[in-house]
C-alpha cells in the first residue's frame, strides 16, 4: 500500500544520501527528497482519513436503511388502528394494538440510537479530512439531514401513538356513557308502556278505579 511504499522511498533516500555526501548536489537532493516525502505522507494521511470516511458513511447508510424499514412498518401499521372502531370491541382491539406497537416501538430505539452514533463518528472523520484537504463534504451534509428526517419520523411515531391511545380511552368513556343513558332510556319507555297499559285496563266510567291508578302512579 501507500504506507509500505512510502518506507521504500525513504529507505532509498537515505542511501542515495549517504553515498553523495561530498556530492555538491546533495542538500539539494536531500530538499527534493523531504519535500517528496512530505507529499507522500500527506497523500497517506489523506488516503487512510477517506478510507475511514468510506466506512463510517457506509455504516451511516445501512443504519439509515435499517431506520427506514422499520419506520415504514409502524406507520402502515398506525393507518390500520386509526380507523374509527364502530363498537367497544373494536375499541379495546385498538387499544391491544397500540399497547403492543408502544412496547415493540421501545425495542427498537437502539437502532436509531446507533444511527446518531454512526453519524457522530462519520462526522468526527469528516472533520479530520477537513484539516488535510478543506472541502465541503456535500454527501455528509445529505446524510445527517437524512438522519434528522428519520429521527422526527420515529419521535413522530411515538406521538401519534400516544395521541390515539387517548381518543380511544376518549372515545370508550364516551361510548360507555352513551351505553348508559341509551339503558336509562329504553327502562323509562318500557316502565311508561307498562303504566299506560294499566291505565288503558281500568273500566271506563269507574272513576273511582281510574283515581286509584293515578294516584299510584304518582
Amino acid at each position: 500500500g501507500i504506507k509500505k511504499d512510502l518506507d521504500k522511498m525513504v529507505e532509498k533516500s537515505e542511501e542515495v544520501l549517504a553515498t553523495s555526501q561530498q556530492s555538491s548536489s546533495a542538500p539539494v537532493l536531500r530538499s527534493e527528497i523531504d519535500i517528496t516525502q512530505k507529499k507522500m505522507e500527506h497523500v497517506y494521511s489523506l488516503s487512510s482519513v477517506y478510507l475511514d470516511k468510506l466506512k463510517t458513511i457506509d455504516m451511516v447508510i445501512r443504519s439509515t436503511q435499517g431506520a427506514e424499514d422499520i419506520l415504514n412498518k409502524y406507520e402502515n401499521q398506525l393507518r390500520d388502528v386509526n380507523k374509527v372502531p364502530v363498537n367497544e370491541k373494536d375499541i379495546k382491539a385498538n387499544q391491544a394494538q397500540l399497547q403492543k406497537l408502544h412496547s415493540e416501538a421501545e425495542g427498537n430505539q437502539p437502532t436509531f440510537d446507533r444511527l446518531e452514533e454512526e453519524l457522530q463518528r462519520a462526522t468526527a472523520v469528516n472533520d479530520r479530512m477537513s484539516q488535510l484537504h478543506s472541502e465541503r463534504d456535500i454527501e455528509l451534509e445529505h446524510y445527517r439531514q437524512l438522519v434528522g428526517n428519520l429521527k422526527d419520523r420515529w419521535q413522530a411515531v411515538f406521538a401519534q401513538i400516544e395521541l390515539r391511545q387517548r381518543e380511544l380511552d376518549l372515545q370508550s368513556r364516551q361510548m360507555q356513557a352513551y351505553r348508559q343513558s341509551y339503558d336509562w332510556l329504553i327502562r323509562w319507555i318500557a316502565d311508561a308502556k307498562q303504566r299506560q297499559d294499566k291505565l288503558h285496563a281500568v273500566p271506563i266510567g269507574s272513576s273511582k278505579a281510574l283515581q286509584e291508578q293515578l294516584n299510584q302512579e304518582k
